[in-house]
C-alpha cells in the first residue's frame, strides 16, 4: 500500500511508468471510440496535456 506521502506527490513524470496494459482477470470499462471531428480531438488532446510538463509530453 502507498504511504500518504507518495499519494500526496502526485503522478510519476521523471520517468513516466511503463504501460502496463490491461489486465484479464479485472474487470474494465468497455473501450469507446469517441465521435469527434479532427478540431475537437486535438482540443481534448490539448486540454489533456496541460496537466503534464512540456518536457515529458514528448512529440508535441
Amino acid at each position: 500500500m502507498s504511504s500518504l506521502q507518495e499519494l500526496c506527490s502526485g503522478l510519476p513524470l521523471r520517468p513516466l511508468p511503463e504501460n502496463r496494459g490491461r489486465w484479464a482477470g479485472v474487470p474494465h470499462a468497455p473501450v469507446r471510440t469517441p465521435g469527434l471531428s479532427p478540431a475537437e480531438e486535438q482540443l481534448a488532446l490539448r486540454n489533456a496535456l496541460r496537466y503534464f510538463p512540456p518536457d515529458v509530453q514528448g512529440g508535441r
